[in-house]
């Protein structure tokens, strides 16, 4: 048993655009949680989370998968660590001892950094169960003194990927709409005759915001949509416009 079987996800509409209310999301890190560089390149970074059972595992172990620097924006430095989490449960049932059940969750932790400190300060992470996500990737691009921060969620099998953007300024994180909000009356007036579309695994370079999403339409599957979108975004306050935008077709 595992907690994706609970939940009853299902796995392949997570990165079309009607299904966005689903997906797994990154949330800002609340407490303060701090840790030395050097650190948090071989430790795993520890950020309070909710627990998947209220019952506690019988064991827990984490590792540093991958750490990594990237750009500066807003005037400070950043960096991530990808953690992997495995916690072993026991329980009891009526016949006496269930099977152990094994959790295993990928987690990206985004990290800034004040300029020639070496502290690093756990702003933004991202948890999910393996299962469900195979990887949770940051890429950060100064605007105007700002930091424009996308982590991309990818999950397992052919479903494909999605991002989220948020907007550092200040002190705070804001969340941004989805540009799938932008681009999908574009993608519709394309289609006029075929509702069934559905637009898939955008990606969008945040210091560009260039950007390519997949359009399926009726009889293709998930690994293979039929068209494509090519697209550049700009960015006004908390909100994408749509600068360009033209649909072509995928090569078979």
């Amino acid at each position: 048993m595992t907690r994706a079987a609970l939940a009853l996800f299902v796995i392949a509409p997570l990165a079309t655009a009607d299904a966005q209310g689903e997906q797994p999301s990154a949330t800002p890190v609340r407490a303060r949680v701090t840790v030395v560089d050097s650190v948090a390149r071989t430790q795993c970074t520890v950020i309070p989370h909710r627990e998947v059972y209220d019952t506690p595992p019988v064991s827990r172990s984490c590792r540093v998968v991958e750490f990594d620097t990237l750009s500066r924006a807003a005037g400070k430095r950043w960096s991530f660590v990808a953690q992997r989490h495995t916690a072993v449960y026991k329980f009891s049932d009526s016949a006496g001892t269930a099977p152990l059940d094994t959790i295993v969750e990928t987690e990206t932790v985004l990290f800034s950094e004040a300029s020639g400190s070496r502290v690093l300060t756990a702003v933004l992470h991202g948890r999910e169960e393996e299962t469900v996500i195979r990887s949770i990737y940051p890429e950060i691009a100064d605007r105007a003194g700002m930091a424009l921060v996308s982590m991309e969620f990818c999950v397992n099998g052919t479903a494909g990927c999605w991002q989220e953007f948020w907007r550092y300024a200040g002190a705070s994180w804001n969340r941004l709409p989805d540009p799938l909000g932008e681009l999908t009356p574009r993608v519709n007036r394309a289609f006029p005759r075929d509702s069934s579309h559905q637009t898939r695994s955008p990606s969008i370079d945040v210091k560009t915001l260039r950007g390519t999403a997949q359009i399926a339409v009726r009889g293709d599957g998930n690994c293979c949509p039929s068209y494509r979108a090519e697209f550049r975004l700009s960015l006004a306050g908390d909100r994408f416009r749509v600068v360009e935008f033209r649909v072509v077709a995928n090569e078979r």
